[in-house]
């Protein structure tokens, strides 16, 4: 009997250790689980932070201003402000073209999933001065045999014309100038912004001017905003005729006037927000916030943006 006893205690003992220890165990995986969990949260947020930063997950950080250096270096050495510093020429004879070249290869270099990974600044400052560096590229051989880059082409502004010949690789892609500005820029919604048209340069008097430094996501908003009040501010392509009571301004915003309209409702709107760039007459900037005066779009002046 107290055998019996006993035993009956003893194995009353195991059962309960034995449910403590699976308990433990269950707690251990709950533990387990949650932990894992953490850790992959944590994971993500790395991630996304290294997304906003510029780059990829498990690649080095890339230095923008690094890799736009040597067109800076360029255009700071070759860039002559005129008409009160609200344009620029280019003296395209005294570009180095070997530097030049490896600047455009190593942009071109990218791929479309290194660019994707960039935060949007940085891409399109790259965009930018990819557009525009490929555009100096693309006329050097022919500086001194012609007048305007549309003699490279038809004639014919957006068709068969210099802005479609495919002369560079991207993104493993036999590629032209459009493709960048209106395929990969324009199209994309995350990138779209309607001051594009003050930062892309195709080589014209009549274009917003070719900036004396290359573009830097760091500095992108100041540099657009520069860019746009500098393109208004001059009186050749922009202005208020206060004879006439009208807007006269550059045939880009005809060409383009969805771009405006998608960003202020309409271009009427956004000349009304801008007015104090296009006249200093208060009476005149009524008239434009009232939307009161007619527009007229000038001829654009498709001269090179050559140093004379």
């Amino acid at each position: 009997m107290n055998f019996f006893l006993a035993f009956t205690i003893l194995f009353s003992s195991w059962q309960v250790f034995a449910s403590g220890s699976a308990g433990s165990g269950a707690a251990s995986a709950s533990q387990g689980s949650s932990v894992k969990n953490l850790k992959k949260n944590r994971f993500e947020k790395f991630r996304e932070k290294r997304r906003k930063a510029g780059t990829s997950l498990g690649k080095k950080r890339i230095d923008h201003s690094k890799i736009h250096k040597p067109w800076d270096e360029i255009l700071k050495e070759n860039i002559t402000s005129i008409n009160n510093g609200k344009s620029t020429e280019l003296d395209y004879k005294n570009v180095d073209k070997k530097k030049l070249k490896n600047y455009t290869d190593t942009l071109l270099s990218f791929s479309k999933k290194e660019v994707s990974s960039w935060n949007k600044e940085d891409t399109l400052a790259y965009y930018f001065n990819l557009y525009n560096s490929l555009t100096v590229q693309f006329l050097l051989p022919h500086i001194g045999k012609i007048k305007s880059i549309r003699d490279l082409g038809s004639g014919v502004p957006f068709f068969s014309s210099p802005w479609k010949k495919k002369f560079f690789v991207l993104f493993g892609e036999k590629s032209h100038l459009d493709k960048i500005e209106h395929e990969l820029v324009r199209a994309d919604k995350k990138l779209f912004d309607y001051r594009l048209h003050f930062a892309f340069n195709c080589a014209s008097v009549g274009c917003p001017a070719l900036q004396n430094e290359a573009y830097k996501g760091a500095k992108l908003e100041k540099q657009l905003q520069m860019a746009e009040e500098n393109f208004l501010l001059d009186r050749t392509r922009n202005r208020f005729n206060s004879d006439k009571g009208r807007a006269e301004i550059s045939a880009i915003m005809k060409w383009y006037k969805s771009d405006f309209a998608k960003s202020f409702g309409s271009l009427e709107n956004y000349l009304a927000e801008k007015s104090n760039y296009l006249t200093n007459s208060p009476k005149e900037q009524q008239i434009l916030r009232a939307k009161e005066a007619s527009i007229r779009f000038l001829k654009y002046d498709w001269k090179l943006n050559i140093k004379k």
